[in-house]
């Protein structure tokens, strides 16, 4: 008893390395174990084992954050990470989740025009798993770990970091499903796809710092993410993969830039009535 006590204690002093360090764990040892495995054996992998790993990412932020959030507060610390959905009022902020489609057609549009006709926008149906995604991982990164950052960081630095290592988050299923097929420009391709989550979290930081809605960080999130997978062709070269990835980041960096000196937040800004204040790390 007295080590789940210690146990207990320990995750209530520090509810986001713990939640962090969870989210991480189950998206790594569940792919390894699901199918990375085969991918490292230099198997090819097919559509269930895609599908397996992509469940294990799904699940990790949902259950490490009602873990977390659980052990810290009980019922009450789940409603809050959740409280932020029922905010759908935001008005004109809806337009935010335009800027994704934008920027990708236009660069789409571009690259097909100026480097190889393989980039010819098309319309997929693959966009619903982003959808997904932003649904089911927000409630950890934005609902959870992001009120808490923002409180010893800001709204500013809060979203580079978040960004950051929501983008390595992914390394696990991005590796096992995309090296073998990428080569060595797998190394480019994700650091592009790091830097568009980076600037994904700062335009997700400014809206959010505008309505407070979690909810629409989930939109954010579903469009930015189901638009590159109805967008962007499936089937092009690994050196056009990288090109895209990085002409993107370049881009959308540059516009998530411009929003900074908007978000005039104090290093440790805190909002009334906005989420429970519980210890940073």
């Amino acid at each position: 008893m007295k080590l789940v006590k210690s146990i207990k204690q320990f995750i209530q002093e520090h509810p986001v390395g713990v939640y962090f360090f969870l989210a991480y764990a189950i998206v790594l040892i569940g792919s390894y174990f699901l199918a990375g495995y085969k991918a490292l054996r230099g198997e090819v992998l097919d559509d269930i084992d895609w599908a397996m790993m992509g469940l294990a990412q799904f699940a990790a932020p949902i259950v490490s954050v009602l873990f977390v959030a659980f052990i810290v507060d009980g019922k009450r610390g789940i409603k809050e990470v959740f409280r932020g959905m029922r905010n759908w009022q935001v008005g004109k902020w809806y337009l935010t989740i335009l800027i994704f489609p934008v920027f990708i057609l236009v660069i789409l549009l571009i690259l097909s025009a100026t480097v190889s006709s393989a980039y010819i926008p098309i319309f997929g149906i693959f966009g619903f798993v982003g959808v997904a995604a932003g649904f089911i991982e927000e409630g950890g990164w934005m609902g959870f770990a992001f009120p808490r950052m923002r409180e010893k960081y800001g709204v500013v630095r809060t979203s580079f970091y978040l960004g950051f290592f929501h983008g390595i988050w992914h390394l696990p299923l991005w590796f096992f499903t995309m090296f073998s097929d990428l080569g060595n420009y797998w190394y480019l391709y994700f650091t592009g796809f790091v830097v568009i989550l980076i600037a994904l979290r700062i335009i997700m930081g400014w809206a959010h710092l505008k309505t407070k809605s979690l909810l629409l960080s989930q939109l954010i999130h579903a469009s930015s993410s189901a638009f590159l997978g109805t967008l962007v062709p499936h089937f092009i070269e690994p050196k056009d993969w990288a090109i895209f990835y990085i002409v993107y980041a370049c881009l959308l960096l540059g516009f998530a830039l411009t929003l900074i000196p908007r978000m005039a937040d104090s290093s440790k800004q805190r909002f009334r009535g906005d989420y429970v204040n519980y210890p940073i790390a």
